[in-house]
């Protein structure tokens, strides 16, 4: 069985992606955040912001991380990065 995320197969997340592909990114860290894998999730949710910086998903994604890492501080800067990012796309 494959499963998907963000419309790409795991399997294919896993191993060498689209450098370009921010979407990639972010699948590839749910996975590895769902892994417990965090320093890997945050790695690739940077890669994602740096591909793409006005995409919101990946700054939520590492809000998430950081709640869980117990980092009040970093978690709020995220989650207002996308919330500021979502204001202006309408």
């Amino acid at each position: 069985m494959i499963l998907f995320t963000i419309g790409c197969p795991i399997s294919s997340a896993l191993g060498k992606i689209d450098p370009f592909n921010s979407k990639a990114y972010i699948g590839r860290g749910r996975f590895l955040a769902f892994m417990n894998n965090y320093k890997g999730a945050i790695q690739d949710y940077k890669q994602a912001i740096n591909k793409y910086p006005e995409l919101v998903e990946p700054y939520m994604d590492l809000a998430v991380v950081s709640c869980v890492l117990e980092n009040k501080k970093r978690a709020i800067r995220d989650y207002q990065k996308a919330v500021n990012i979502s204001k202006r796309q309408g």
